[in-house]
């Protein structure tokens, strides 16, 4: 039960001007019909007009300086029933509606351009999707602001629709259909914001400018950063995920490409996956298979970092088909600790990471721990913490939840490990945990 009329589900049914006023009124806190206008660039009649039906229905009131707020009123319920959590904290950040409907409009585009068959690796939905998560990633590393990010995720969404009409000039293509969507009422972007993003669009090929600025609602936006970031992630896309035609498909390619063939689709065959590490200089690790020396997309990703200014190298790993047959006799030296949750992914990880830690002559120990919303925290504040770092070489902690009330504790905890001698290695998937690499390059 609430003390007023306003729920977060009423927010479904109520006519879009009203819905960005709440939800911007909740982000941004109280503000004044004029500056709403601004910042929403609505027409400012209809704001007030907006504005004076939510404060009829309750769902807003007016301070005597003119300011307006939302009234959410007060619940009983003071704490989230306990099955919820781990669905909330997994993600740890809602989609916002402008996410929904970038997503709900750019993958049919992209799924349409990925039916053409003769672009050699994938650049539909699967290519913009991981795109976006190494530009959210690189984004947290670089320090970029809600903003900045919020703007780059959908870029990177939108950077390759243009391929439905032309490869060459896709770039261009993809800038004009942002724009477009945006002014028919498609995409519930601001012109300011569709015209940034489809600039973004634009930049992730051809020439650009690095040291672009604009300012964005009163806030500034690094927009040559975010381009920068763009190209380096859409280059980073370059493992076998990228080759994902069905078997029936390569006589077709074989036949009618053979000069492509060895270039684009073997190329991306034979690198096994891309990360970021940071040391705290950040580098980007390509694992390879095969001849790496003139494998075309390492070569392009190499240009393409170069040709920006982020300080960031890249570093191909050679990665050897067989593993040894048997761990070495005698491991001498401290032993290896891998700590990871009780989950699929995070069970294969930690199974990778002994098997190649054991090839490289390390005893390994393995902490596993249930995945729980509170794991993370038993972890850091007390598994950790009350273990002797120095019986260790190395600590590989796997995949735990997302806790942002444990990253003081974790500094602490990896210091102890690092004052002891131990290498540190995180390997982490959720995106809620991506802010963490700031913390720890910096």
């Amino acid at each position: 039960m609430t003390d007023a009329k306003l729920s977060p589900f009423d927010l479904l049914d109520l006519p879009r001007l009203q819905r960005e006023i709440v939800i911007y009124l909740s982000r941004e806190g109280p503000t004044d019909a004029d500056a709403l206008a601004q910042n929403l660039e609505r027409d400012p009649s209809e704001v007030h007009n907006a504005l004076s039906s939510l404060v009829e229905k309750g769902y807003a009131r007016l301070s005597a300086d003119g300011r307006a707020k939302v009234v959410f009123g007060r619940t009983r319920r003071r704490t989230l029933p306990a099955q919820l959590w781990p669905a909330l904290l997994a993600p740890s950040r809602l989609y916002s509606e402008q996410e929904i409907a970038t997503l709900r409009t750019a993958v049919p585009i992209l799924q349409f351009a990925r039916a053409k068959l003769g672009e050699m690796v994938d650049h539909g939905p699967g290519h913009g999707l991981r795109v976006k998560s190494f530009t959210t990633q690189l984004g947290y590393i670089l320090g970029l602001t809600s903003t900045e990010r919020h703007l780059l995720r959908a870029a990177a969404l939108f950077h390759d629709v243009g391929n439905v009409i032309d490869r060459s000039r896709h770039n261009i293509i993809s800038q004009d259909t942002v724009e477009k969507l945006t002014a028919a009422g498609e995409l519930p972007f601001s012109t300011s914001e569709a015209r940034l993003i489809g600039l973004l669009c634009r930049w992730h090929r051809g020439e650009y400018d690095p040291e672009r600025r604009d300012v964005l609602r009163g806030e500034p936006v690094r927009t040559g950063l975010l381009a920068s970031i763009l190209r380096v992630a859409d280059a980073m896309d370059i493992d076998h995920r990228r080759s994902d035609y069905a078997d029936q498909f390569a006589p077709v390619i074989q036949f009618f490409y053979p000069d492509q063939l060895p270039h684009y689709w073997a190329g991306a065959e034979n690198v096994l996956g891309v990360r970021i590490r940071c040391t705290p200089a950040m580098s980007l690790q390509v694992f390879a298979q095969g001849h790496v020396e003139d494998n075309i997309q390492i070569a392009m990703l190499r240009e393409d970092v170069e040709r920006t200014p982020l300080d960031c190298s890249v570093q191909v790993i050679t990665v050897n088909d067989l593993m040894p047959a048997s761990p070495p006799s005698t491991m001498p030296g401290r032993p290896a600790l891998i700590a990871f949750p009780f989950d699929p992914h995070s069970l294969v990880m930690a199974a990778l990471s002994r098997q190649h830690l054991i090839a490289a002559g390390h005893a390994v120990e393995l902490l596993c721990y249930p995945d729980t919303a509170g794991g993370p925290a038993w972890l850091w504040r007390d598994a950790l913490p009350n273990t002797d770092p120095t019986a260790f070489a190395r600590l590989v902690v796997i995949g735990d939840r997302p806790d942002s009330t444990i990253d003081v504790g974790i500094l602490h905890t990896i210091g102890q490990w690092r004052e002891a001698g131990a290498g540190i290695t995180i390997l982490n998937r959720h995106e809620a945990n991506w802010p963490r690499c700031r913390i720890f390059c910096s």
